[in-house]
């Protein structure tokens, strides 16, 4: 009489799937360059983003009472980070100042489960004031020099 032995093998993997999506924590405007144009947004998750995404160009994402000429064309989240950056170009307003702008999801495109929905958030203001001009003013009319105005990309 032979004898079989069966050898069963049983592996067990321990994973942990994360799906809760991440909830608009606070944001920053900034001038990445310093050169008087907003260029980025960067918005503070409140936990974790699950996976990476990059969305070129997204409709998704708006924004409301921007610079003149601004407009998203890239939002991307890395894994394993709390954040997300909006990158902003064609921005021809010399304008560092929050003042109205506002940013908003809607939920979906490529940050869709790993991004709840939020509208209307003011950022941060962390772009600071860059001199535009400066001009020297003679205002006693004697000849020197005894004002400069400077302009500022703020008010």
């Amino acid at each position: 009489m032979k004898k079989i032995l069966f050898v069963i093998s049983l592996t067990f993997i321990n994973f942990f799937i994360y799906s809760q999506a991440r909830s608009y924590q606070s944001s920053l405007m900034e001038d990445v360059n310093n050169n008087g144009l907003i260029d980025r947004i960067t918005i503070t998750l409140n936990g974790n983003l699950a996976a990476s995404f990059t969305d070129n160009f997204p409709t998704e994402w708006t924004l409301t009472n921007p610079p003149t000429g601004a407009a998203i064309t890239q939002v991307t989240g890395v894994i394993g980070t709390n954040i997300v950056t909006v990158t902003i170009t064609g921005t021809t307003e010399y304008d560092t100042a929050v003042g109205a702008l506002r940013i908003s999801y809607d939920g979906t495109g490529a940050a869709s489960g790993l991004v709840n929905a939020f509208f209307n958030r003011t950022p941060d203001d962390g772009a600071r004031p860059r001199i535009l001009s400066a001009v020297y003013q003679d205002s006693d009319n004697n000849g020197q020099v005894d004002r400069v105005l400077i302009t500022f990309t703020e008010n």
